[in-house]
């Protein structure tokens, strides 16, 4: 029978975008597009490219594409990312929430908060950790 309970999807690549309508049939209660990731595959490019443009009249189609089909099929529907105050504005103007990175939350929100480079510090010291587990290992061979 298959799993009965509440599950979300995520839409990150041009293939999800397409496959949307099937994607949709499968029971899933929540849509959540990574702008990120989906805006560099559709045009082919890094994030911090001048042609990464979430705000570009073919993403926000694409968006509202989605957010209609989601809407239909009463799925709710999202977009999380590295996002602007400018795309966070048009998404509220087109209705459709929006999660962020939390480390967008000052510049978002024009507010201070204790260690907004937590994660980023986490991750630099496991970076090192596995590095000097690799260089001690390879030593011992």
């Amino acid at each position: 029978k298959g799993f009965t309970g509440k599950v979300g999807t995520m839409i990150e690549l041009p293939s999800a975008y397409f496959d949307l309508s099937s994607i949709l049939e499968t029971g899933i209660s929540k849509i959540v597009v990574g702008m990120n990731d989906l805006t560099s595959f559709v045009f082919a490019t890094m994030r911090n490219s001048q042609w990464h443009d979430m705000e570009s009249p073919i993403m926000l189609d694409m968006l509202r594409d989605m957010q209609d089909k989601a809407r239909k099929n009463k799925i709710n529907f999202a977009v999380a990312g590295y996002l602007n105050t400018s795309f966070i504005q048009k998404m509220n103007q087109l209705g459709i929430k929006c999660i962020i990175h939390y480390s967008s939350i000052p510049e978002i929100f024009d507010l201070e908060i204790d260690h907004p480079d937590h994660l980023k510090h986490i991750k630099e010291e496991s970076k090192k950790l596995q590095r000097s587990t690799h260089d001690t290992a390879r030593n011992v061979e």
